[in-house]
C-alpha cells in the first residue's frame, strides 16, 4: 500500500503521521492537494500520506472495476455488507502503519487514521480493530460498517473521534454519521460531531475545478483544428475564449481549494452562474459543431434523408374514378400492340392497381398490352413520346396536368385529374372571390375549371394554356389576376412574362395560402433583356432540343431558328440532351449561347447556374431580328412559327458589353455545313449506318468520350477509391 501511496514529505523532523483513505472511485492525489494548499504549511513536522484504493468490480455500481477499499451491497442501514474485504484492507492500513512507526520512530499514538465516505469507514473500523492504540480518527460523510461485531468486542483503549458531515448529503445520509457518533459517545468515545451544508460541496468543487484543464486542452485542440481546416472565422472567434480560460486557471488566489471555492460557492450562490457558464459554453461549442458541419459536410445527411412519400389520390376515391379507367379502356379498345401508360412520382403507388384494374375492364380478348413509363427524361408536364417509341409502343395514355404542346406522332390520350377536395375548395372559393372582384381567375387544368364554374359564373375564367388576348374586348383589361392551383408550378412565370398583369395573386389550392405577387415579373424582363444582348454577340448557338423531339412542331422550331441564326451570321449546332442540365451543357464549352426548345412553359430556366446563357426561342428570335423590344414577352413560341422573320442587324449597332460595333459575318456562318473534306462514314461491322460531319468543333477537341482504340491492351481491374470527396478512405 506504501508503493501506491501519495505523501507530503515534511519538511521537519517528524513527530505524527496522518494516513488519509480517499472515497469510493476517487484517488488520494486529490485530496493531497488539499491538504498541501490548506494544512501541511502549518504542521510541516507531519507526515501525511494518502494510499490509492485497489480496483476491482462494485456491486452497487453494477459491477463496474472503480477504485474501491471493499465491496459495496447497497447503502441502506439493512444491506449486506463484505466483511471479507473491510477486514482484509483494514490490515494493510495497519500494516501501512508499522511501516511508518518504523520509519520515523513514533509511537502508534501519534498516527491518525482519517478517510472520506468509504475510505472513513475503513479508517473508523481500522481504529476500533487494530491492537494500536492510535492517536485518533477522522470521518468525514462516514458510516460505522461491521456495527454490530465492532460495538461487542472493543479493546479498553478510547482514542478521540472526529465525525463531520453534510446537512443535504444524498450519497451517504446525515443519519448513518449521527447514529455512528451516537454509537461510539455511548460507549466511552471522545466524539466531536460536526455539521455543515458546503462539506460535501469540497470534493464536487476540486471536481469542478478539475474540468478546467481538460477544457483549456479540449479548447486548444480546437482552435487548431479550425487553423489547419482554414475556418478562420470559427478561429478568431475560439481564440479569445482560451485565452479567458487560462487568465482564470492563472489568477486562483493562494490558498483556495481552486477556481471555485465551496466557501464561495454556499455564501455567494455562485453554484447556478457556474451552471449558466458552463450551459452557454456547451451551446457554444454545439454552434460551432453545426457551423463547421454546415461549412464542410460529411454527406450523412443526404444518404440518412427520408424522401416524403407524397399522394395525389384520396383514399376516399376510387382508382377507377379518380383515373379515369373507363375512357381509357375505350381508348385502348382498338389498339393493337403495347400501350404505355406514363405516370409521374407521386401517382406510382397506384400503378399495379390502375394495370390490374385495366386489364379486367379491357378483358382477355384485347390485343392490348401495357406498361408503365415512370422517371422521364423530361419534365412531369412532357408527354414523352421518345420513350414510349423506344420501347416500340403503339399509343400512349398520360395521366396528368400535360404542357401546352401536347401533339404526338402515335396516338395519344391526355388525362386530366381532378386533384382538389371539392367541399374545402367551395368552401373557401366565397372567400377569395369577394377579396378579388373583377380579376381574372386562373386555373391550373380544365378540371378545377369546371369546379370554379360551378361555384360561381359571374368571374372570368382561363387556363394557364390561355392568355388575355382571348378575352372579350370589353374585358382585356388586366388589373388583378388570381391564380389557383400549385404554387411551384413554372407555368406561372412563363403566363406572368406574357401578360405581366398589374398584380398577381397566387393561391394554393390545397391550404389556400395566399401570396402576392411571387413573380418579380420586371426583374425576370431585366434578366431576359440581358440575354437577348448577349445573343447578338453569339457566334456559336447551340439549340437544344430539350423536350420531347418526336413532335412536328419540335422539328419546325429547330429549323427555323437554325435558318435564322445562320442568316445573321451566327453557328448554329443542333444539340439532344434530354432534360437540360447545367452539367450537361457544360460539356459544350465552346457554344457562346444555349436556346431551348421545350414546351412553352418549361423553356424559361433562370438565368442564373448555368455555364452559358440558356435561352429562350422567343428571346433567339429577337436577337436576330432588327425588330426593338418594347417589354412584351410571348412565352408560347408555338405561336411564332408561322411568322416571317428576317434576320439584319443595325448598321452602327453597338455592343453593350463589348463596346464594338455589330456586323453580320455570313461568310463564316456554315461552319456546320457540309464539306467534301468534312464528310466522314460511320460503320457498324459491314453496314454503312450513317454521314458524319467533322466540325471544326469536333476537330478541335482532345476527348472524345469512350471510344476504343485498336489494338489497345486489356485493362487491368483493381480497386477503386472508397469513401467520399472530402476525405478518401486512403488519403491520410
Amino acid at each position: 500500500m506504501e508503493n501506491n501511496a501519495y505523501r507530503i514529505n515534511p519538511e521537519q523532523p517528524v513527530k505524527g503521521a496522518v494516513i488519509f483513505l480517499h472515497g469510493l472511485g476517487d484517488q488520494g492525489q486529490g485530496w493531497m492537494s488539499e491538504f498541501k494548499q490548506r494544512l501541511s504549511k502549518y504542521r510541516q513536522d507531519i507526515d501525511f500520506i494518502f494510499p490509492n484504493a485497489p480496483e476491482q468490480p462494485v456491486t452497487l455500481n453494477m459491477g463496474m472495476r472503480m477504485p474501491s477499499w471493499f465491496d459495496l451491497y447497497g447503502l441502506s442501514p439493512d444491506s449486506n455488507e463484505d466483511e471479507e474485504g473491510i477486514v482484509k484492507m483494514s490490515k494493510n492500513v495497519d500494516q501501512l502503519a508499522d511501516t511508518l512507526m518504523k520509519q520515523h520512530n513514533i509511537p502508534s499514538e501519534k498516527i491518525v487514521i482519517a478517510g472520506f465516505s468509504q475510505g472513513g469507514a475503513l479508517a473508523i473500523y481500522t481504529t476500533l480493530s487494530s491492537s494500536k492504540k492510535f492517536g485518533g480518527a477522522i470521518c468525514l460523510s462516514t458510516w460505522l460498517p461491521l456495527r454490530k461485531n465492532i460495538l461487542k468486542d472493543l479493546k479498553e483503549h478510547r482514542f478521540p473521534a472526529f465525525f463531520g458531515h453534510g446537512k443535504s448529503d444524498n450519497i451517504v445520509p446525515n443519519n448513518f454519521g449521527r447514529v455512528s457518533a451516537d454509537g461510539l459517545r455511548s460507549v466511552g468515545f471522545d466524539v466531536t460531531w460536526k455539521e455543515c451544508d458546503y462539506l460535501n460541496a469540497s470534493t464536487a468543487c476540486s471536481k469542478l475545478n478539475n474540468v478546467i484543464l481538460p477544457e483549456i486542452i479540449t479548447h486548444l485542440i480546437g482552435i487548431f483544428v479550425l487553423f489547419v481546416t482554414g475556418h478562420w472565422i470559427l478561429f478568431a472567434l475560439n481564440v479569445p475564449v482560451v485565452l479567458i480560460l487560462i487568465h482564470r486557471f492563472n489568477s486562483v488566489q493562494a490558498g483556495s481549494i481552486g477556481l471555485y471555492d465551496p466557501a464561495e460557492i454556499h455564501n455567494q450562490r455562485r453554484l447556478k452562474t457556474f451552471m449558466h457558464e458552463n450551459l452557454v459554453k456547451i451551446l457554444n461549442l454545439i454552434a460551432a459543431f453545426r457551423m463547421t458541419s454546415a461549412f464542410s459536410p460529411d454527406g450523412s445527411e443526404a444518404m440518412g434523408r427520408v424522401i416524403e412519400r407524397r399522394r395525389l389520390r384520396p383514399d376516399s376515391i376510387s382508382v377507377s374514378d379518380f383515373y379515369d379507367l373507363g375512357k381509357v379502356a375505350s381508348f385502348c379498345e382498338s389498339i393493337k400492340g403495347d400501350v404505355t401508360l406514363q405516370l409521374n412520382d407521386v401517382l406510382l403507388p397506384d400503378a399495379a392497381k390502375i394495370l390490374k384494374e385495366l386489364k379486367k375492364r379491357v378483358g382477355p380478348e384485347s390485343e392490348a398490352r401495357f406498361c408503365i413509363l415512370a422517371d422521364s427524361t423530361f419534365g412531369d408536364g412532357d408527354v414523352d413520346e421518345v420513350s414510349a417509341l423506344h420501347l416500340d409502343c403503339q399509343a400512349l395514355v398520360y395521366f396528368g396536368d400535360a404542357n401546352f404542346k401536347t401533339i404526338t406522332n402515335i396516338p395519344s390520350l391526355i388525362v386530366s385529374l381532378d386533384t382538389i377536395e371539392k367541399e374545402s375548395f367551395a368552401a373557401s372559393l366565397d372567400e377569395v372571390v369577394s377579396k378579388y372582384p373583377g380579376a381574372v381567375f386562373l386555373v391550373e387544368n380544365e378540371k378545377m375549371m369546371e369546379a370554379v364554374g360551378e361555384k360561381s359564373d359571374s368571374v372570368r375564367l382561363m387556363t394557364l394554356a390561355n392568355d388575355i388576348s382571348e378575352l372579350s374586348p370589353e374585358t382585356k383589361s388586366l388589373d388583378t389576376a388570381v391564380y389557383i392551383g400549385n404554387t411551384k408550378s413554372p407555368k406561372i412565370a412563363a403566363w406572368c412574362l406574357q401578360n405581366q398583369p398589374e398584380k398577381f395573386v397566387a393561391i394554393s389550392s390545397d391550404t389556400f395560402e395566399v401570396e402576392e405577387n411571387p413573380v418579380n415579373v420586371g426583374r425576370i424582363l431585366m434578366q431576359r433583356f440581358y440575354l437577348i444582348e448577349k445573343a447578338k454577340d453569339a457566334e456559336r448557338v447551340g439549340i437544344v432540343l430539350g423536350s420531347n423531339g418526336g413532335h412536328a412542331t419540335s422539328g419546325l422550331c429547330m429549323d427555323k431558328l437554325r435558318k435564322l441564326g445562320q442568316e445573321a451570321g451566327k453557328n448554329v449546332y443542333n444539340l439532344i440532351v434530354g432534360e437540360p442540365t447545367p452539367q450537361k451543357l457544360a460539356n459544350f464549352p465552346e457554344m457562346d449561347i444555349f436556346v431551348l426548345i421545350a414546351s412553352p412553359e418549361e423553356s424559361i430556366l433562370p438565368a442564373k447556374g448555368f455555364y452559358k446563357p440558356v435561352l429562350h426561342p422567343w428571346e433567339f428570335m429577337m436577337a436576330c431580328s432588327d425588330e426593338d423590344w418594347t417589354g412584351a414577352y410571348s412565352a408560347n413560341w408555338t405561336e411564332l412559327l408561322e411568322a416571317e422573320l428576317k434576320a439584319s442587324v443595325k448598321e452602327y449597332d453597338v455592343s453593350l458589353f463589348t463596346g464594338n460595333i455589330r456586323a453580320a459575318n455570313t461568310n463564316t456562318a456554315m461552319e456546320s455545313s457540309a464539306g467534301a473534306s468534312g464528310m466522314q462514314l460511320a460503320t457498324v461491322g459491314e453496314r454503312e449506318i450513317a454521314l458524319l460531319d467533322s466540325h471544326k468543333i469536333r476537330e478541335s477537341r482532345e476527348y472524345f468520350g469512350l471510344t476504343q482504340e485498336q489494338n489497345a491492351a486489356p485493362s487491368k481491374i483493381v480497386d477503386g477509391r472508397c469513401g467520399i470527396a472530402q476525405g478518401y478512405n486512403d488519403e491520410k
